[in-house]
C-alpha cells in the first residue's frame, strides 16, 4: 500500500489514472461524486470548503460529509483498532507506521 500511497502524492491526476496505476477498486461515495477506495480501511468524504494559498502551496480546507470504516479493524465498542487498522503517518518527508500507544487525554492530570 505505500508504493500506492507515495505514487498518489507525486502524480496529477491530470496525468495519470490514479486507480488504474495502483490497482485500486472504486467504491461509490454516499455523500460525494468521488469514488472511494475499497482497499482502504478508512474513507473520508468531504466537501471543499475553502482554499488558502501559503505561497508554496495552497491548504484546502474541507467538510466531512460522510465517513467509512471496515468492520474488521473496530474493536468491541465499535472504535477503531489502531494496531488492526496500521496506519502510515508522512512526516518531513518521510513514512512511518504506528506502534504503541503512548498515553490518552488527561493522564498527565491524573
Amino acid at each position: 500500500m505505500i508504493k500506492s500511497i507515495d505514487l498518489c502524492g507525486v502524480k496529477s491526476g491530470r496525468d495519470i489514472d490514479k486507480f488504474e496505476a495502483c490497482s485500486f477498486t472504486k467504491l461509490a461515495s454516499s455523500k460525494t461524486a468521488s469514488p472511494s477506495i475499497q482497499e482502504c480501511p478508512v474513507n473520508i468524504e468531504c466537501a471543499l470548503k475553502d482554499i488558502v494559498k501559503l505561497g508554496t502551496h495552497d491548504m484546502f480546507i474541507g467538510e466531512v460529509l460522510a465517513i467509512r470504516v471496515d468492520n474488521g479493524i473496530l474493536d468491541p465498542k465499535n472504535n477503531i483498532d489502531y494496531l488492526k487498522a496500521d496506519p502510515i503517518v508522512f512526516n518531513q518527508g518521510e513514512y512511518w507506521s504506528l506502534g504503541k500507544r503512548l498515553g490518552s487525554y488527561g493522564f498527565s492530570a491524573k
